[in-house]
């Protein structure tokens, strides 16, 4: 017998369409997310008369489904209304020059290479002289926001969306964008327990045959989801528990397939302190007793605790914790020249 003759490792699977577990999948069906959906979607709707859209800033944690949100209303867009839309990842793609470049490609202008920024937004405006929608997921990971003032200081007719993990990105945008932007907001909640299994259920029909999982098994998979209160989390462990299920030629999966796969979960575990430097540590510790504390105040308990770095560094390691997604830095517009900040504790 050959290593890939085994059950359940050549053709057989329990798997009815395994690719609805893919990180990129987008369900027709997204369960307690429909009013979000319709907000979404009423934002962009002027457009289709021939007006200006609104544009939306969306938060929220991980794994809420703000991404798949937006994209299905996006896919209804497409089959229904010839409306140009452009959906830009800022993290894979940062520069405002790749940015654009990004767009005129999906666009449909695929000339893009050594043309400047100046050349490829009048490609865009001229593929988009009507009206598009623009959507930049995780803008806060942009290296810088020149393609934001672009599109709204230059399209008279556009809906920008923004999504974004942090809920006080918008108050630290140049006051020249924000006021062009004035978004509509919306924030995304984490899922309920309850929630979490009715999602998980209706994944298990996309993806694998009826009868497969059983209730033992599909709990684990909710309480683990719930614990990290990120829905990758639970479409991860049915991807991998489904795959343990064939490895060991079962044709149901079980509660000890899932607890297999959830020893693979490290990389959603909550940040390990131990890989901060000491003074990080010292700066987590500190700002998660006093979060809300002006920076000032924070440097002088960092001092009195045994900190030995100068204010500078500290407010460049601030600012290095807030990129990881550990502080929140948001400035008050008092102190000197306007610049205190409040930092806060959004957790490890």
């Amino acid at each position: 017998m050959g290593l890939f003759d085994r059950p359940l490792l050549s053709e057989e699977s329990i798997f009815s369409n395994i690719e609805s577990l893919d990180p990129d999948f987008v369900p027709k069906l997204l369960p307690h997310r429909e009013e979000q959906q319709k907000y979404i979607a009423d934002c962009i709707a002027p457009l289709l008369k021939g007006y200006n859209g609104r544009n939306l800033l969306i938060t929220g944690g991980p794994g809420v489904g703000k991404t798949a949100c937006v994209k299905r209303v996006l896919q209804d867009l497409e089959e229904s209304y010839d409306l140009p839309h452009v959906y830009v990842n800022c993290w894979k793609t940062s520069s405002s020059h790749k940015i654009l470049t990004e767009m005129a490609e999906q666009l449909g202008f695929k000339f893009t290479m050594n043309l400047s920024s100046e050349d490829l937004l009048r490609k865009i405006k001229k593929i988009t002289k009507d009206a598009c929608v623009f959507v930049f997921d995780e803008i806060d990971k942009a290296a810088d926001y020149d393609f934001l003032y672009y599109i709204l200081e230059d399209f008279p007719k556009r809906s920008v969306i923004l999504i974004t993990n942090d809920s006080y990105w918008l108050s630290r945008l140049d006051s020249r964008i924000r006021s062009r932007m004035i978004p509509e907001e919306m924030h995304f909640e984490a899922y309920s327990k309850e929630e979490i299994m009715d999602i998980i259920r209706e994944r298990i029909k996309y993806a694998f045959y009826e009868g497969v999982w059983t209730d033992e098994a599909i709990d684990l998979v909710v309480e683990k989801t719930a614990e990290l209160s990120d829905l990758r989390v639970g479409i991860f462990l049915l991807k991998e528990s489904g795959l343990i299920a064939e490895q060991e030629a079962s044709r149901r999966v079980e509660r000890r397939h899932c607890e297999k796969a959830a020893e693979k979960l490290k990389h959603f575990q909550k940040r390990d302190i131990s890989e901060l430097s000491e003074d990080e540590r010292l700066l987590v510790e500190i700002v998660r007793k006093h979060s809300g504390e002006i920076s000032g105040n924070i440097y002088e308990i960092y001092v009195n605790a045994g900190g030995s770095k100068s204010q500078r560094t500290v407010e460049r390691l601030l600012k290095k914790l807030q990129k990881k997604g550990i502080f929140e830095l948001r400035p008050t517009g008092e102190g000197f020249k306007g610049k205190s900040t409040r930092i806060f504790f959004k957790g490890l």
